[in-house]
């Protein structure tokens, strides 16, 4: 298996576990497709994953950051001390057989959230996880850290891409990408505040590159799924009451309850 081929497999696996929403029958059929041939010992049939990603934008987006993380991960891997796991072919069988078992069930998102919490009980029980999927786990924890840690700074007082790669100590891409998924899934909005948009304005004076329109925050959960952000535009961000029950589902709970 080919590094590529398992930084898309490891992605998919990760995208569909934090995907809260149901794919399309079309899309999970071919989902269903790829594990199929995996599990035939196909493994050319990956090249197919970004097709299937692309027709769906939240999961493209949880593709694209799960892919970027991976990455990262790949290229501080302490090679001089141990080889890639790519390089042991017992391991790169193991991520073959896992993703074609997760991908060819009835239901493929339920299924890489099993595997997941399978991971995380082991790990938990110190018993030995092969090191491609408990990648996946910890790419799929570090994604999630990641989203709370930036909802909770934008739920602080509004705040621009820029504004969480400093504070949050983000690298542009994964900020970038952070925040067209929180954004397209619902979680925050861009403020309609003066401030913003005069700042908007007066970067548009000094730089071409700034000629984008800023999405309105009125903008519905419809469209907003199906649009891509400019997020290089200095746009200010702002918690939605769904990023905020996504943050505080117990207190919210609690509340409701207490009114019955």
């Amino acid at each position: 298996m080919k590094l590529n081929e398992a930084l898309s497999l490891q992605a998919l696996l990760v995208a569909l576990s934090q995907l809260d929403t149901a794919l399309p029958s079309e899309l999970q059929a071919e989902v269903q497709q790829v594990g199929d041939a995996l599990a035939r010992g196909r493994v050319a049939a990956v090249a197919a994953i970004d097709n299937i990603v692309n027709r769906h934008s939240l999961l493209h987006q949880l593709y694209q950051l799960a892919h970027l993380i991976l990455e990262q991960r790949y290229q501080t891997w302490d090679q001089p001390r141990r080889p890639l796991p790519l390089e042991v072919a017992e391991e790169a069988i193991v991520l073959e057989q896992t993703a074609a078992q997760t991908l060819t069930a009835a239901d493929p998102q339920a299924a890489a959230q099993a595997q997941l919490r399978q991971i995380q009980g082991a790990s938990h029980h110190d018993t030995k996880v092969p090191p491609l999927l408990g990648l996946v786990y910890e790419v799929a924890s570090e994604m999630q850290a990641k989203i709370t840690a930036v909802l909770r700074a934008i739920e602080r007082r509004p705040l621009t891409v820029e504004n969480l790669c400093y504070a949050l100590q983000l690298p542009v891409d994964q900020a970038k990408a952070l925040v067209q998924y929180l954004w397209n899934a619902g979680y925050i909005a861009t403020t309609g505040s003066v401030l913003p948009r005069l700042f908007s304005r007066l970067r548009r004076r000094g730089s071409s590159q700034y000629q984008s329109t800023p999405f309105s925050a009125s903008v519905s959960s419809a469209q907003r799924s199906s649009q891509q952000l400019t997020v290089d535009f200095p746009a200010y961000f702002t918690l939605t009451a769904k990023g905020h029950f996504h943050l505080h589902p117990l207190v919210t709970a609690g509340r409701r309850e207490g009114f019955v």
